[in-house]
């Protein structure tokens, strides 16, 4: 994985083990696919951020034991090599689409939706700058009676955290959007104009490897706003 990409894919695959792949995009060249992580246990959703040192952080879920679990990974800067796998949700039953958003001022935040053998709610954990350990896990949405899943996270206008999700509208027989805004406490003065230099998806051709029965995210490392996208 190219130090300096543009974009960096990461998608779970499986070919008799299961495999995180990634591709990087430097000067509107795709790299080769490349297999980051293997395991015999079940993979999706992989994840990516980067924080304000510039190391790359991938968050996924792997079944372990009987229930799906979230794991980390960092990504060596001297030698683009990735460290081991480790714990890092292991609450609940299932613990799926972890989402990991960059602050602006050094924090990283993780979002993912998990349950106790009944219906998904939205989780988040805290890292600020400094720190090495994560906060302990709170709640997002409010307590209710349908699913809540499949968060994504970005910053706003005013360098706030806007988490949006799926959720289920018995009104409306669908599932509708939900969404909640994170006040980043002690932040600097943020302009979206900071932003107007990100890369969009639209500026960008995806490259004609990517799985079609597979959940693929992409990381622009050099944003600062929409910084991890998920393709699905």
């Amino acid at each position: 994985m190219a130090a300096d990409a543009q974009a960096i894919l990461v998608w779970a695959q499986f070919d008799g083990q299961h495999h995180i792949v990634s591709s990087s995009l430097n000067d509107q060249q795709w790299s080769t696919p490349a297999v980051i992580h293997s395991s015999d246990n079940v993979i999706v959703t992989p994840a990516l951020a980067k924080n304000n040192e510039g190391q790359t952080i991938m968050v996924w879920s792997e079944q372990q034991q009987g229930r799906m679990e979230i794991l980390q990974s960092q990504l060596s800067k001297q030698s683009q090599i990735w460290s081991e796998p480790e714990l890092l949700i292991d609450e609940g039953s299932e613990n799926l689409n972890p989402n990991i958003v960059n602050d602006g001022q050094g924090g990283l935040w993780l979002f993912w939706s998990g349950n106790d053998d009944g219906l998904d709610d939205i989780y988040y954990k805290q890292k600020r700058v400094n720190e090495r350990e994560w906060s302990e896990t709170k709640q997002l949405n409010e307590p209710n009676e349908v699913p809540d899943y499949k968060p994504v996270a970005e910053l706003d206008d005013f360098g706030d955290i806007l988490v949006r999700w799926q959720t289920y509208d018995f009104l409306a027989g669908q599932y509708i959007e939900a969404q909640e805004t994170i006040v980043v406490d002690q932040k600097v003065a943020y302009n979206r104009s900071q932003a107007d230099g990100d890369i969009k998806l639209e500026d960008i051709l995806l490259p004609d490897f990517l799985p079609t029965d597979s959940s693929v995210s992409l990381l622009f490392p050099n944003n600062v706003a929409a910084q991890s996208i998920r393709l699905d």
